[in-house]
């Protein structure tokens, strides 16, 4: 089964055979593929089904999974209903609009996920940048202004502990975007930092630009509250 909410793919229900265990098992999980990214992203449902329908309501960025029967399919039916509902957007803009880049507008950060910290989906996209340039994402655990940090032409909107995604380097290709998945059990913080729900965390992309010599930009930035 599969069903589809803005940029992610989502694929559930089903079974598989262990011939060393020589049994029969359900899958309780439902695999997500990422659009923006190319990644495959893992997620719980609340409980194990056969059969079970997937419905895509596009209208309302929402997928549901419902229905099905336990194993042996004697037993059941089940009455446990999974709802998937993308926010897009996600959080609060701020520090917008960014300062203009080479190609004469702001970058842009948009954030699309879930708010809930405990289901670790959160997606970071940087548009509107020049093309073919290298950037990275940026964390921090508040609100702040400084401008034209190091010779930047942008202004870094982070403050309190700042983490940086420059393991994740990425081009913004002929389009002008990059994007990645945030590990919330894992922000690249000094120390890694594991989100809990009630935490106000802020996002913003860090990316080289030209005016006309070479130089950097930032995008304007994101804060999540998390649930």
């Amino acid at each position: 089964m599969a069903g589809a909410a803005g940029p992610f793919v989502i694929f559930a229900g089903g079974a598989f055979y262990d011939y060393s265990r020589n049994k029969w098992f359900l899958h309780d999980t439902a695999d997500v593929l990422n659009t923006l990214t190319g990644e495959w992203v893992t997620m719980k449902l609340s409980i194990e089904g056969l059969r079970r329908t997937i419905v895509s309501l596009p209208e309302h960025d929402t997928v549901v999974i419902a229905g099905g029967t336990e194993w042996p399919s004697t037993i059941g039916p089940l009455d446990n209903v999974d709802i998937f509902r993308l926010i897009d957007p996600l959080g609060t803009t701020y520090c917008s609009p960014a300062n203009p880049n080479s190609t004469g507008q702001p970058g842009s950060l948009r954030a699309l996920g879930a708010e809930m910290a405990r289901d670790n989906f959160v997606t970071l996209e940087a548009r509107d940048l020049p093309a073919d340039e290298f950037g990275y994402f940026l964390v921090g655990s508040s609100m702040d202004f400084v401008a034209n940090p190091g010779g930047s032409q942008g202004n870094l909107c982070l403050g309190g502990s700042i983490g940086r995604y420059n393991q994740k380097v990425l081009s913004s290709g002929p389009e002008g975007s990059f994007a990645i998945s945030v590990d919330l059990c894992s922000l690249p913080t000094s120390p890694r930092h594991d989100v809990q729900p009630g935490e106000t965390w802020s996002f913003q992309a860090w990316y080289r630009d030209k005016a006309p010599q070479a130089t950097s930009n930032f995008t304007d930035a994101v804060s999540i509250t998390f649930q």
